[in-house]
């Protein structure tokens, strides 16, 4: 097989032989032009093809690209006339070069290491006449608030409605165009008649190649020269969730096929269902891991807090407790017999994901109906004088001992701190809500769908007399910065302060885990950033002989598999 150029911006692999053509045809990677093979003249991209089909033929190079792919890859510098608004970090400086030299990349950048500024410097470096950021509907506050720190010269119009003719009358003669996830995908037609140079996807948020999500940015990426993605955490659950992102960048490093990039990283086995006798292929391993890590690093920059910042420690702290008698009872009832019967529900498990949420429902204290999705419960139900409402869809257990854990932690060591307090479904919500209002504190309520996290969160940082910000882990797990404020900030502003209370905010209590990697290492940034300058403890309450054990086993090995994909990336900090 030989390496030679195509045209201008692309090269091609040539087959010499039928193995060698079918090779082809079943490797994950490449574009199609006609009966070629093609990828960007770009060096690392076209260095990793080759060594990963290295592995099987014998990959020759012709004269005229010897001498280039043989070449170090060395970052291109800044234009001289180039000038920051804003004084970058020496890492920020580097992934700007890094984005520049190829164009389209990933800009891993953990939270709180200021990915937006990159973004927002790229932009002003390619003088782009149109550039579109899409977001998490809960960022849209902080790509405004960025813009007008680091490139105040940039116009910017948030697009917040699905209104074209209003939103697109705003945006004609602005160079930055922010929308959040779901208009995008509302507005997909719209946006392809928009001659948008450059594309950003905050956060990375279509890792499911499967959702109208994925498919829809994937559309408008091919109708975009410059594309790139910012996110902390690209691995969330298994190494399969690049393939999205990573197709999104450089397509030619996955292929446009999910199934042959599939049958080369995974390995599944039979699931049969023991009451419909269905059968589920559920993933056991992957393989072929060190191969995926060499993907992600070329078209990705990774750069990590404990390399380039000098931030305070993590501290963790394990809390347990046993399961109280009555939710042992039906807990064991649930796992042994795939149904369980408690007060006036009926609850029957026909698949694994089911069986591990209702399962964690009761560690938690209590246990929805039967329902797919178990936050379809209606939330306008849960008022406190409508208990009846509530057993139509949830019931509590008669003792939730995590409750009684929790109470015991805010009146000991949490007593004279501020703290965000973590939760997952909404059951789990209304039993800290009355514990937290019997004991008199003062608290903020962030959940899942909320408009008005920006001025919540601001108002918890801000006004000491607010303890705890009780947060769900769906809503406020991107770019959000807890600090809370210092003694001296508050007494500018003549506000009062709670008697011995730490204004400053360096705690978070996790009262249960949620199940992502990525929403788990994102609650833990919130506070540990840039501008920390206290240890930061991290309670976390788990239920002994439950679910929410191998759930932490399942998160740690996670956190193992990340860490292997993401560890002895280049140092890029020595190239030119």
């Amino acid at each position: 097989m030989i390496i030679t150029r195509y045209d201008s911006e692309y090269l091609q692999f040539i087959p010499e032989n039928l193995k060698e053509s079918s090779g082809l045809s079943k490797f994950p990677g490449f574009l199609r032009r006609d009966v070629s093979y093609v990828c960007p003249a770009i060096l690392p991209i076209v260095y990793n093809l080759k060594v990963r089909l290295s592995k099987s033929f014998n990959i020759k190079v012709s004269s005229e690209l010897s001498h280039w792919l043989s070449d170090e890859f060395i970052l291109d510098p800044l234009p001289e006339d180039f000038k920051y608004h804003t004084q970058p970090k020496d890492f920020q400086d580097i992934a700007l070069r890094y984005l520049n030299t190829l164009g389209s990349a990933g800009i891993l950048l953990e939270p709180g290491m200021g990915k937006t500024k990159v973004i927002l410097d790229y932009i002003f470096l390619k003088k782009f006449s149109k550039a579109l950021i899409i977001c998490p509907l809960a960022l849209l506050f902080v790509w405004e608030e960025e813009i007008l720190k680091h490139r105040p010269e940039l116009s910017y119009h948030l697009i917040q409605s699905t209104n074209w003719e209003k939103e697109s009358e705003k945006s004609e003669d602005k160079t930055v165009i922010i929308t959040n996830y779901n208009k995008a995908v509302i507005l997909e037609e719209e946006i392809k008649r928009i001659p948008i140079q450059y594309i950003h996807l905050d956060e990375f948020l279509i890792k499911d190649p499967n959702s109208d999500r994925t498919k829809a940015m994937t559309r408008l990426s091919k109708r975009i020269p410059f594309r790139s993605g910012g996110s902390g955490t690209l691995i969330n659950n298994s190494p399969l969730e690049t393939y999205s992102p990573i197709r999104f960048l450089q397509p030619s490093l996955t292929g446009e096929s999910l199934t042959k990039f599939k049958n080369r990283y995974q390995v599944s086995k039979s699931w049969i269902n023991p009451n419909t006798n269905k059968t589920v292929n559920i993933p056991i391993y992957f393989k072929d891991i060190p191969e995926i890590k060499s993907i992600i690093d070329s078209c990705c920059i990774v750069m990590t807090k404990d390399k380039w910042l000098k931030l305070p420690k993590k501290i963790f702290k394990d809390y347990h407790v046993e399961l109280a008698p009555q939710q042992k009872e039906k807990y064991d009832c649930l796992a042994r017999n795939y149904r369980v019967d408690f007060q006036d529900i009926s609850v029957e498990v026909n698949s694994p994901l089911t069986m591990l949420s209702k399962l964690y429902q009761i560690s938690q204290g209590f246990l929805y109906g039967n329902s797919e999705t178990d936050e379809e419960v209606d939330d306008s139900l849960f008022t406190s004088n409508e208990t009846s409402e509530i057993s139509k869809k949830i019931v509590y257990f008669d003792e939730s001992p995590k409750i009684g854990l929790l109470n015991k932690l805010i009146n000991t060591e949490l007593k004279n701190e501020k703290f965000l307090l973590w939760f997952n479904l909404n059951g789990e919500f209304y039993l800290i809500k009355q514990l937290l209002e019997r004991l008199g504190i003062n608290f903020l309520v962030i959940r899942g769908g909320e408009k008005s996290i920006g001025k919540k969160v601001k108002e918890f940082n801000e006004n000491p007399s607010i303890q705890v910000l009780l947060c769900q882990a769906k809503s406020v797990n991107y770019g959000i910065t807890v600090l809370g404020s210092k003694p001296e900030e508050l007494e500018k502003r003549h506000l009062e302060m709670l008697p011995e209370i730490n204004t400053r905010v360096h705690i978070e209590v996790f009262f249960s885990i949620n199940f992502s990697l990525e929403v788990y290492l994102q609650q833990q940034d919130r506070i540990h950033r840039l501008g920390q300058e206290l240890e930061c403890l991290y309670y976390r309450l788990f239920t002994n002989s439950s679910i929410e054990i191998k759930i932490r086993h399942s998160i740690d090995n996670k956190l193992e598999i990340k860490t292997e994909l993401l560890k002895d990336i280049k140092d890029i900090t020595s190239t030119n």
